[in-house]
């Protein structure tokens, strides 16, 4: 076991845990987290044949709450080769990236390995992340689409439910990831998850009672996003101008 001094950089942190690495691969396992067992016999025999590059393999990630209705999932980016041009950036929500490309790894899904997360139990107090992440945002090279994307979720948490800031920075999450998606300005310019970027922007138009705000953008963008949550905040603000005909039009894409 290695002991650095902690310096409140998570990604300073990871990638000072890179250079210790000596195997050909890298798994990256918090201790909060636990491999689902199942997932060992084929990493073993998808890593003897992984395909040619510098890839990463993100996996399942299951959230585990305070209570079922609290679950989630999404996926973390875990499993990548021991190369020195793959490095983690950011002092919190620290993301991978190539140090010399500004299109980043090739990203392959693992859908067959899974990890539990049990780091929301218990609930825990958000204060001194939020802080963290203001720091980030006086250093411009950590001011980016995705950073604003996870700002803007945690002014949204009921510790600290800041809805017209998280608004401004969920925007300006969406507006400057549509910008430069094709052309990234640098290697650690990281672009944010638009369709779960609009999911958090519509939820943020409900809380403001900006509901005329949501049609408009439904309208907009519907089209691009797939998740039926999508709908059903649509619905929801539909009920509350009291358009119930077109609430059970729009609730038939939730099932």
């Amino acid at each position: 076991i290695k002991q650095i001094r902690w310096t409140h950089d998570f990604g300073a942190a990871r990638n000072r845990s890179l250079e210790e690495a000596t195997g050909q691969w890298i798994l990256v396992i918090d201790a909060d987290e636990q491999l689902n067992s199942k997932s060992i016999l084929y990493l073993q025999h998808f890593l003897s044949y992984p395909p040619i590059g510098l890839n990463s393999f993100p996996i399942i990630q299951y959230n585990y709450g305070l209570s079922p209705a609290q679950d989630t999932q999404n996926y973390k980016n875990a499993i990548f080769p021991n190369d020195a041009r793959i490095r983690y950036h950011g002092l919190i929500h620290e993301q991978l990236y190539r140090t010399d490309s500004c299109f980043g790894l090739q990203t392959v899904l693992l859908r067959k390995v899974s990890v539990w997360h049990t780091g929301y139990i218990p609930k825990k107090d958000k204060t001194d992340r939020v802080v963290l992440m203001e720091e980030s945002l006086k250093r411009s090279h950590y001011a980016t689409p995705y950073f604003y994307y996870v700002y803007g979720k945690y002014l949204l948490s009921p510790e600290i439910h800041s809805y017209e800031k998280a608004l401004a920075f969920l925007e300006q999450s969406y507006e400057q990831t549509l910008q430069y998606r094709t052309n990234p300005p640098s290697p650690t310019w990281f672009p944010a998850p638009l369709e779960l970027v609009e999911l958090l922007i519509c939820h943020t138009l409900l809380l403001l009672k900006r509901e005329q705000t949501l049609f408009e953008r439904f309208v907009k963008y519907h089209h691009a996003n797939s998740y039926v949550e999508f709908y059903f905040l649509y619905a929801k603000a539909l009920f509350e101008h009291q358009r119930f005909a077109e609430v059970i039009e729009v609730l038939q894409h939730c099932f």
